[in-house]
């Protein structure tokens, strides 16, 4: 299923902003994927991803464009222990007409048995316009804990296994959407209190004038960043905000401190 939202404003820098989203099914499979197709004559620039009804059982393995550009892909696993709910996911994709010099990068790293860092590094002259992030053979035991913007050129992702551990051999693949400078481009953030309340959501806002391409989203606590799940990094409708959301994972309930942090790259 996918729902499109067009966004009409004037003398955009990127003209044909436009949001679409794609929902998979509700049930209980370990695994599930959702790619919102950007149409045609846009490229994607970012987006977003909401887990449905994961009661802290199911985390994002992946959150980015597609290499192709045409589209934003979302990934979700169950945990090691499971999940009997039906759960769903939903892609975002913020598509508009190619901006000049548009390019996709990845850099990918091996993980370890700890936070693990990998980026993606725009060439130089251009800057990040959009972001995600992407585990590889994690099987819902490694968590992906955000995508963040490094102004005006890096986009660092981190991840995690989780507070059970993983055997396996696993990497992580960083992805930075490029174009060439954008007069009145910015990168806004909002952060949550630091606290140990769960749930807890921060919103990115837009300045005036500007409107939402690309978003994200970043998760983390000390000692317990293996313990917190992202639920959701979700642009408004009329592209003026990112909202993330994040969560303990089932059955954690640890008194140390904690905090999502949303990102937005904000456009005119």
């Amino acid at each position: 299923m996918a729902i499109q939202v067009v966004i009409s404003t004037p003398a955009q820098a990127v003209p044909n902003l436009q949001m679409v989203s794609a929902t998979t099914v509700g049930d209980s499979s370990t695994a599930k994927a959702a790619t919102a197709a950007c149409p045609a004559g846009t490229t994607v620039l970012g987006g977003g991803g909401e887990i449905i009804n994961g009661g802290g059982e199911v985390v994002f393995i992946g959150l980015r464009p597609t290499a192709t550009l045409s589209g934003y892909r979302v990934d979700a696993h169950e945990d090691d222990t499971g999940y009997s709910g039906a759960w769903q996911i939903r892609a975002y994709a913020i598509c508009g007409s190619a901006p000049a010099g548009l390019q996709y990068v990845a850099g990918t790293g091996p993980g370890s048995p700890g936070v693990t860092y990998t980026s993606a590094f725009c060439p130089s002259g251009k800057h990040i316009i959009g972001m995600g992030g992407q585990i590889n053979n994690g099987q819902g035991q490694v968590m992906l804990l955000g995508s963040n913007p490094f102004d005006p050129a890096e986009v660092l992702t981190p991840a995690v296994p989780d507070d059970s551990g993983y055997p396996g051999t696993w990497t992580i693949t960083s992805v930075a959407v490029c174009a060439n400078p954008i007069p009145g481009r910015t990168v806004v953030y909002g952060s949550s209190a630091n606290d140990s309340t769960t749930p807890k959501s921060a919103t990115a806002t837009c300045p005036a004038g500007t409107r939402v391409h690309a978003g994200s989203a970043s998760i983390g606590g000390f000692p317990d960043t293996n313990s917190l799940v992202r639920e959701r990094i979700i642009p408004n409708a009329a592209l003026t905000s990112v909202t993330a959301t994040g969560r303990e994972t089932a059955g954690a309930g640890s008194p140390d401190p904690w905090s999502v942090t949303a990102y937005a790259i904000c456009v005119p």
